[in-house]
Order: structure tokens, then C-alpha cells, then sequence
């Protein structure tokens, strides 16, 4: 097994950083009105999608880990919602809303697959402990 040592070589970082970058650039393109409304949210889930990675990362514990990995999925699903709205808005095109919620579900799907290796390692290191 490849050990990690820092969060940016995870390729769900890695993939959450590419949408965090898409996302900021079609903010940048949102109406004024926006630049502190729904744009400003946006951004904020999107930082939230590898901050929380990261910080996961960083704990001591599998637990913790874990949690802060959930919190990066539920931003992704919050992002869905936020393309919705941008579409329905007519900021977006529904080509950029359909490839960006692909993404965003793949990421959510990368998320679970990570979460459940950590539990299955952590299952596995408590089981060599005992024996």
C-alpha cells in the first residue's frame, strides 16, 4: 500500500481542486448582484470540498478523518444545488451545469469510496493490534 504523506498527493484532493477552480472561474463571470450572494457561496462550498480533505487529513484519528470527508461530500452536494440555480438563473449553460454535476458526483462517489478504505484499514489495524 502507498503511504500518503501529504494531502496533496490524495486524488480526491486532486480531483476537488479542479472543480474548486472551475467553479471560481465561472463565479468570476456571475452579475454583480451576485459577486456577494449566491457566487460568494459557491466559492465558499468550493473551498470547503478541499479544505475539509485537507484538514481530514491532518487528525490523529480514523474518526475524524472521516467526518471531515463526509462534510467535503455534503459541500459537493451543496454545489449541485448551486448549479441548479445558477442554470435556472441563466449564469451557467446547461452543458457547463451537466459536466460540472458529473464531477460533482464522481468526487461524492470518490469521497465514499476513501471513506470506506479508512474504515476497512482502521477495521484491519484493530485486528492486528488484538492478534
Amino acid at each position: 500500500m502507498v503511504q500518503i504523506r501529504c494531502f496533496t498527493e490524495l486524488d480526491v484532493w486532486k480531483k476537488a481542486r479542479n472543480i474548486r477552480k472551475r467553479i471560481y472561474s465561472f463565479t468570476r463571470i456571475f452579475p454583480r448582484l451576485e459577486q456577494h450572494g449566491m457566487a460568494e457561496q459557491m466559492r465558499r462550498a468550493a473551498v470547503s470540498l478541499t479544505s475539509n480533505i485537507a484538514e481530514g487529513h491532518g487528525k490523529a484519528s480514523w474518526a475524524e478523518n472521516k467526518r471531515y470527508c463526509r462534510i467535503s461530500r455534503g459541500s459537493a452536494s451543496e454545489l449541485r444545488d448551486h448549479l441548479i440555480t445558477a442554470y435556472d438563473e441563466r449564469y451557467i449553460s446547461e452543458d457547463d451545469r451537466k459536466e460540472l454535476d458529473t464531477e460533482l458526483i464522481s468526487l461524492a462517489q470518490m469521497l465514499s469510496a476513501y471513506i470506506r478504505s479508512m474504515t476497512e484499514r482502521q477495521t484491519s489495524h484493530r485486528a492486528n493490534k488484538s492478534s
